[in-house]
């Protein structure tokens, strides 16, 4: 029985290839080491070992051999924890058989989309949605686990991170409704190109149940060649007249939010929405199309939309006491999010409009390539540019090089300096675009102008912003204000208010495994 279950478990193969005690050179540069750090302690006998090389300290091998038997432990408990969970959520789904399941996935827009769809939906019945944007396996399969024989939907953000992902995250989900939103750049990096990309995205409609409908966004070439896929039924939207569902008038320059006409056969509804740019377009008309497809009047979607909040740093505004408004963009750093923010800050109407970036994220092009990207991005967009890497100070020349006077270009090692700079240097009616890579944490820079920070690491490895994280420490100097005047959003003026730290009392660690 113990063979059986082992091999069904799938235990791992565990080894650290990093060290081995049984090779002297790792020995002798593991004492090495050891006797480097003694030297420069205060340590009693610390000084018996300055003057002599030292030998190999008894146990090594041992100690090194328990640890990294405990660590091998670790990650079995954590894969046998995956497939129970992975095992437990496909029985629930099997029993499930009155609710419907709606999948969506797509390289940009997944977590607008779900929030928008499940806005829609509650007002059809009850509905379990995808908490925060975890959209890998086991997030996956915890929101299967929480749903019940009372609720009627079910929406799932399903996201990729490796070839492979999406078929066993399909197996289990088996769709009643796919959403595709788009193939993009995220994921690049692990998936090697955009058509492949695409073939890994389609695996999900593999999966829709007797019946089920695709849901497709005409205006991405990748996107409608999936459909020749589907063996149901499929509905398209976009900007083109000839799809299911359409948009027209479309309008989204800042102070104004998205918002446009959307079309569905006879049926006309004016959408007005609280999300920064043109590129949420296609996530809230994804929204609309399932919507209506599952039993909403497009009038009554459109409605509900008006009550979504932009995701935590994903274009999402805040204004500080000082009157600068911040558009939070550092939650995803891909090219294509990067691309669209710039264009936002672009034709925004501000009195200054000044950028904060670090980097961009499976672009697929090398360092100073990427600079030099986003220094011309910052001349055309700009008036103010704030570089934040260890080699900010090629972006800054190549910004001046295309045409950014210098004295308005600025550059910094860690977010810290820049923090530092810009709460001496922004002032009231300035537009800024916070935008960088997860794994840079930018959102320090933000909360910085609010209070002191207390966390400044260089290399946190948490996969989250920091607006929930136990580390940030924020000692806020001044009450935030709530937004009011031409910059206040539909919402603002008969909904909750715009905070400056409205992020920050609403947030929870949310992690991206997947997109």
């Amino acid at each position: 029985m113990t063979s059986v279950s082992t091999r069904f478990l799938g235990q791992p193969k565990l080894t650290n290839p990093t060290f081995n005690a049984k090779r002297p050179g790792d020995r002798s540069r593991c004492s090495s080491s050891i006797a480097s750090v003694l030297a420069k302690t205060d340590l009693p006998g610390a000084g018996l070992r300055r003057s002599c090389r030292m030998e190999e300290p008894a146990g090594v091998e041992a100690a090194e051999a328990k640890v990294r038997a405990i660590l091998n432990l670790k990650r079995w408990v954590e894969a046998v924890r995956e497939r129970i969970l992975w095992a437990a959520a496909f029985l629930w789904r099997t029993l499930l058989v009155r609710t419907t399941f709606v999948a969506i996935t797509g390289s940009v827009g997944k977590t607008t989309a779900k929030d928008c769809l499940a806005a829609i939906l509650e007002q059809l019945g009850p509905t379990v949605k995808t908490l925060r944007s975890n959209n890998g396996g086991p997030f996956i399969a915890r929101t299967i686990l929480a749903a019940r024989p009372r609720h009627r939907f079910v929406v799932l953000e399903v996201g990729i991170d490796q070839p492979g992902h999406m078929l066993r995250h399909a197996l289990l989900v088996r769709p009643d409704v796919v959403i595709e939103l788009a193939v993009a750049s995220p994921h690049l990096s692990t998936m090697g190109s955009l058509e492949k990309i695409a073939e890994e995205k389609a695996q999900l409609l593999r999966f829709l149940r007797p019946g089920g409908v695709a849901v497709l966004n005409g205006d991405d070439a990748r996107v409608a060649a999936m459909a020749q896929r589907v063996r149901g039924r499929v509905v398209w939207f976009g900007t083109s007249r000839e799809f299911d569902v359409w948009a027209d008038g479309v309008t989204a320059v800042w102070p104004a939010r998205l918002s446009f006409r959307a079309h569905a056969g006879e049926e006309c509804a004016e959408v007005t929405t609280e999300f920064v740019g043109r590129q949420w377009l296609g996530a809230v008309l994804a929204a609309l199309a399932a919507g209506r497809l599952l039993g909403a009047a497009l009038t009554q979607a459109s409605r509900a939309l008006q009550a979504v909040r932009p995701y935590t740093a994903r274009m999402e505004p805040a204004v500080l006491p000082n009157g600068v408004i911040f558009l939070r963009d550092e939650a995803h750093g891909n090219l294509t999010d990067t691309e669209a923010a710039f264009e936002v800050l672009r034709e925004a109407s501000a009195k200054r409009r000044v950028v904060v970036i670090s980097d961009v994220a499976n672009s697929g092009r090398h360092y100073r390539q990427r600079q030099r990207m986003l220094a011309q991005w910052a001349a055309a967009s700009a008036e103010v540019a704030v570089f934040v890497s260890e080699g900010s100070d090629y972006a800054a020349r190549a910004a001046v090089r295309a045409g950014m006077p210098a004295e308005n270009v600025h550059h910094f090692v860690t977010p810290q300096q820049a923090a530092e700079f810009l709460r001496a240097e922004l002032r009231a009616g300035d537009l800024v675009l916070l935008k960088g890579q997860t794994k840079d944490h930018m959102s320090r820079i933000y909360f910085a102008q609010l209070g002191e920070v207390d966390c400044w690491r260089v290399n946190c490895g948490r996969r989250h912003v920091c607006d929930a994280c136990p580390l940030l420490g924020l000692r806020p100097r001044i009450e935030p204000a709530a937004a009011s005047g031409p910059i206040a959003s539909p919402a603002a003026r008969g909904g909750p208010s715009l905070a400056a730290q409205t992020s920050l009392e609403r947030a929870e660690p949310a992690r991206w495994p997947g997109g």
